[in-house]
């Protein structure tokens, strides 16, 4: 202990004196008693006598995220102590950069095969990745079913809770709606969970979509509205309210963005229990909307619904409407839902419809169908 007695005389001088033996001096500190002072040290909080930097950067290798490379910043956006530089997959946290057949790619980034363990029995909900692979949610047996682009099944993510809306993200991360969970999930193509968005609030998730700037868009049919999070899985706002009239909602089921003017997107949204599609602008101001209920096997159906489940766009702008009761698509102009064409008739044979659930038209023109009831996804149409 240090014993430092003033005279009133000694006023400041005597207090830095003390301050000095009671906190030091800073120039002289050595936090990991390395031998290098703090003031020198490339590495002040772990020992690291050789003061080793082999990529010249100013930060010591055993403190460097990544040693090989350069990088002042020390750039980890996935937080698992591997520097994005040397990270061989740098979006999910991997720190033991396990990477089974060396191809430079970490196993948790990288498309694996999950095995099969179940039989399709209820195909619901329809997602493309951007390698033109089809995924499609099964609630019946708790699964999402993985196939290639000839629609080849060649994997299965298994152990979710009545999985409805799906959406696969540029990076090959896995969107699912849990209507069990009252959540969406996120996985990596290996089939790890990556996170939980809103947990336990969207009541019913049951379709998805994400946007250019890579905000989701939910379906909440029992809440009957859309809700909007941006790419941190914060809630950014609603579109729709509970109701009828414009902007009224009854039982939302599907969602779809335009984007082809890139000055005024919009929302469009099948409205089942108003047998209409209702359009939005991007910010969930209402905009128009068109169709209309009509009896079951009326003659009268061109441009209206009986059961709206699904919406996709062509790449002539035209929207494909789905109605599962009829087992019918209808080409509808999609400014004004004026009616163009129909496909699609009741049958178990390929090509015909039983119960179809979803539906999505890949990049070169094919309308693929989640066929429920005859269990099966499949092609049934090619846009012209």
């Amino acid at each position: 202990m240090v014993h430092l007695i003033m005279s009133r005389r000694t006023g400041a001088g005597a207090l830095l004196l003390l301050a000095f033996f009671l906190i030091g001096d800073p120039a002289c500190d050595d936090q990991d008693a390395d031998g290098i002072l703090d003031s020198q040290d490339n590495c002040m909080q772990d020992p690291n006598p050789d003061q080793a930097d082999q990529d010249s950067d100013g930060i010591g290798d055993v403190c460097d995220t990544c040693p090989a490379f350069a990088d002042p910043s020390q750039t980890d956006s996935d937080s698992d102590g591997v520097g994005d530089l040397c990270d061989n997959c740098p979006q999910v946290p991997n720190a033991l950069q396990e990477d089974e057949d060396l191809d430079g790619t970490g196993d948790a980034c990288e498309a694996k095969v999950l095995p099969i363990l179940n039989p399709v029995r209820s195909p619901t909900r329809l997602a493309m990745d951007s390698a033109g692979n089809i995924y499609h949610t099964d609630p019946v047996v708790g699964s999402i079913f993985i196939y290639d682009a000839s629609l080849k099944l060649v994997g299965e993510l298994s152990g979710l809770d009545r999985p409805l809306g799906i959406v696969v993200d540029p990076g090959g991360n896995i969107y699912v709606g849990n209507d069990g969970r009252d959540n969406v999930e996120v996985y990596s193509q290996a089939g790890v969970k990556l996170k939980v968005i809103d947990g336990g609030n969207i009541r019913m998730p049951n379709d998805l979509v994400l946007d250019a700037r890579g905000n989701l868009y939910v379906v909440d049919s029992l809440e009957s509205t859309i809700r909007i999070y941006d790419a941190t899985g914060t809630l950014l706002r609603n579109i729709g309210h509970p109701g009828e009239g414009d902007g009224g909602l009854r039982f939302p089921v599907a969602v779809l963005v335009d984007e082809r003017d890139v000055e005024k997107g919009e929302v469009l949204v099948a409205d089942q229990g108003n047998a209409l599609v209702q359009v939005f602008d991007l910010e969930g101001a209402f905009l128009r909307s068109f169709g209309g209920p009509v009896p079951a096997f009326s003659e009268d159906w061109q441009g209206k619904f009986v059961k709206l489940q699904g919406i996709s766009m062509d790449s002539q702008g035209r929207l494909h409407a789905l109605d599962c009761f009829m087992n019918r698509i209808q080409i509808l102009d999609a400014e004004q839902g004026t009616y163009v064409d129909a496909y699609g008739e009741f049958g178990t044979e390929a090509g015909k419809l039983n119960l179809p659930l979803d539906l999505l038209i890949s990049s070169g023109g094919a309308v693929i169908v989640a066929n429920s009831g005859n269990r099966r996804i499949e092609a049934i149409y090619s846009v012209q």
